[in-house]
């Protein structure tokens, strides 16, 4: 009877183990969400002001600009800081949202539109970002405007 009852109690405690080992990953999973989603809210308010501090902490040690009056290359964070900061003096932002944000993928990304005014003349760009987990921290690797 005894040998019955240990397999019993061994089989529910391994149950018990694997439940509690799924339920981590998806509270990691959703911990990693909530983060991707605050840090896409972060930039999504500085594109909107054209407030490049905003998000700046989340720029990435090197990341690839490519923006619409024909900048384009790899940069460094403080770099990227002032060609940022640059673009939206000579194109200011009337608007931005984004469209649609992934959380869920490994490199998380979005896409939004961004409405701008040059010299009294308004136009309209898609925006593309992307980031990827760097020393546990999430940073933004790739801006696109087009």
């Amino acid at each position: 009877m005894a040998p019955k009852k240990f397999k019993s109690i061994s089989l529910l405690l391994i149950l018990v183990l694997l439940n509690g080992g799924i339920f981590s990953s998806v509270s990691a999973q959703n911990e990693n969400g909530e983060i991707v989603k605050y840090i896409f809210q972060k930039i999504e308010t500085g594109l909107n002001k054209g407030n490049v501090d905003a998000f700046r902490y989340y720029l990435n040690a090197k990341v690839y600009l490519s923006l619409a009056d024909n900048v384009s290359g790899y940069y460094t964070a403080n770099h990227s800081f002032y060609v940022l900061e640059d673009y939206f003096d000579l194109y200011s932002p009337k608007g931005f949202k984004f469209d649609y944000v992934s959380v869920t993928s490994e490199t998380p990304f979005a896409y939004g539109t961004y409405s701008y005014s040059k010299s009294g003349i308004s136009g309209v760009w898609k925006v593309y970002i992307s980031l990827e987990k760097n020393d546990h921290q999430w940073k933004i690797t790739q801006i696109t405007f087009n």
